[in-house]
């Protein structure tokens, strides 16, 4: 969907459709019912991160981006520049900091807090704000490398193994047909 890059905690991740562990468990999610990151006003978007996984770091260092810090949503060729305004942690289900603010283009960070207990949501706030290029870390000319996400093959492959075998079977009646001819 887009890319997300926060520089104060050297943080670039995939940004991917839903919250499902799936997702969440290789990138960042967009949760469903808010608006998509692609900008605008009146819109807020929310991403949504798990914090301390084994395998990945995530929004772990959330908790160290500062009101005034700038984070970036790179989405098809345009780069989105937001300014973090609000940081505020809340109930899991207090969802009054979510809803979209008139005239504002909003994106707000979602992730469990405190770490290892995730009682609550710790949700960081950003209004978007001119995109300055010499503030943007990223080189115009820097070729990110991201590696690729093979786990779907893993649902191919069992039918893969069953389409051979019944092909098999099929070859070998047939050549007993034919040798009792």
């Amino acid at each position: 969907m887009c890319t997300l890059e926060i520089p104060k905690i050297d943080l670039s991740l995939p940004v991917y459709h839903g919250t499902s562990e799936e997702v969440l468990a290789k990138g960042i999610g967009h949760l469903e019912v808010t608006a998509l990151p692609i900008g605008g006003l009146n819109r807020h978007a929310v991403l949504t991160g798990h914090r301390g996984l084994p395998s990945s770091e995530l929004f772990t260092r959330l908790d160290e981006v500062e009101v005034g810090d700038i984070f970036y949503i790179y989405v098809l060729d345009e780069v989105h520049a937001y300014q973090v305004d609000q940081i505020t942690t809340v109930e899991p289900d207090e969802l009054e900091n979510l809803v979209a603010e008139a005239d504002k283009d909003l994106v707000t960070l979602v992730t469990c807090t405190p770490y290892a207990v995730n009682s609550h949501r710790l949700l960081v706030r950003g209004v978007r704000v001119a995109y300055e290029p010499e503030e943007d870390p990223q080189p115009e000319n820097e070729v990110t490398i991201r590696p690729l996400d093979f786990s779907y093959l893993w649902y191919y492959i069992p039918g893969g193994i069953a389409g051979v075998a019944l092909l098999a079977v099929i070859v070998v009646r047939r050549r007993k047909k034919r040798n009792e001819r």
